[in-house]
């Protein structure tokens, strides 16, 4: 059983609902040319990227969302006012982002796969930051941290030295700003 869900749309309205649908999931989306009877893009640059794009998606995190999402023949592609490119913004295909973040990749960068684990990177930093913001709340506060924050690769020590989550496996806890394996959390370019 896959742990991200995998969903194809075709055209803007259907990737409208298949993201209203999926709110608070982390939601990957793939932007691809339109294929063909044989199952082949008209867009080689899109042909060339989705066996990239396909063999990164082991690195997705339990609950994540995969929207394949084929944008339109050619033409309509081209048309500047075509939804993608006005309201999302799209400057080519193939483009992968994480949808509501700046994060993407488009047309060659797709094919390079170090690329697609920046973008992963990044978002593990996003959460790290937050859990950091959390993490502080709560040990200001005498409380424990629960819920998205407990799933974030940080370890948060509370007044008393208890140890609040500590998913990298190690037995030992970490001051507020060090990941649980000990490494500072400079390292992810975090604050």
């Amino acid at each position: 059983m896959s742990k991200y869900e995998d969903v194809a749309v075709h055209g803007y309205e259907e990737f409208c609902k298949a993201v209203s649908e999926r709110k608070g999931k982390d939601i990957i989306v793939y932007f691809s040319g339109d294929k063909d009877d044989q199952g082949k893009s008209w867009c080689p640059d899109c042909v060339k990227a989705e066996p990239v794009v396909r063999g990164e998606l082991s690195h997705l995190m339990e609950g994540s969302v995969f929207i394949y999402c084929q944008v339109g023949d050619r033409s309509y592609w081209k048309d500047p006012n075509n939804d993608f490119k006005k309201t999302l913004k799209l400057t080519g295909v193939p483009t992968l982002l994480r949808y509501g973040t700046p994060q993407k990749l488009v047309e060659e960068e797709c094919f390079k796969a170090d690329l697609h684990a920046e973008v992963q990177l990044h978002h593990l930093a996003s959460r790290c930051r937050e859990s950091l913001a959390a993490g502080a709340g709560a040990v200001a506060e005498g409380r424990s941290i629960t819920g998205a924050h407990s799933l974030t690769p940080l370890t948060v020590e509370t007044h008393d030295g208890r140890c609040l989550s500590n998913p990298c496996g190690d037995s030992g806890t970490a001051k507020l700003g060090t990941r649980a394996c000990g490494y500072p959390s400079s390292t992810l370019g975090l604050p």
